[in-house]
């Protein structure tokens, strides 16, 4: 038996070393197999919070988008459009209403637009002050404003319902 015991060790390391091969490569494989489960829920996970970011910025976009849309005038306005009217007629003597005064936002603020003859004048609904003037000086001044009612305003004298003219 001394002959064959050579043998016998040589196949047993043999059958040692092909056990622990196939132990490691099992053992691979099952960890392959484990992980890729584990990945694919970490994939699922990282998934869920890009959609979630995604969402809220989404939200916020929209809510910007919202912000940053220009409103109509919010407040009441502190004066009416006769009054705007006359602010617009102190910066531009002699000039005839185009329209009646309308109440706008003009840079974010509740104004009235006074379209005149030789141009418009934003007039800030609060306070009667001039927020822009956009009119052009007049050719000789002569000419009297019109009255919200359409009548022309007389520089020599005011209309008095009681006062009547004595050309007759």
């Amino acid at each position: 038996m001394s002959s064959q015991r050579p043998l016998v060790i040589a196949a047993a390391a043999f059958g040692a070393l092909a056990l622990l091969g196939a132990g490691i490569w099992l053992g691979r494989a099952s960890s392959a197999a484990a992980e890729k489960p584990m990945s694919t829920e970490r994939e699922a996970a990282y998934r869920r919070l890009i959609d979630e970011a995604n969402a809220r910025i989404a939200r916020q976009n929209q809510m910007l988008a919202a912000a940053s849309r220009p409103e109509g005038p919010k407040a009441q306005p502190g004066i009416d459009a006769n009054a705007a009217a006359a602010a617009a007629y102190r910066r531009a003597p002699g000039a005839r209403l185009s329209r009646p005064p309308e109440l706008v936002s003009y840079r974010g603020l509740p104004a009235y637009e006074v379209v005149l003859d030789r141009g418009t004048v934003y007039v800030d609904a609060s306070t009667s002050e001039v927020l822009h003037d956009g009119t052009t000086p007049a050719d000789d001044g002569s000419a009297a404003p019109l009255a919200l009612n359409g009548k022309r305003k007389s520089k020599h004298h005011e209309d008095h319902d009681d006062h009547e003219d004595d050309d007759d």
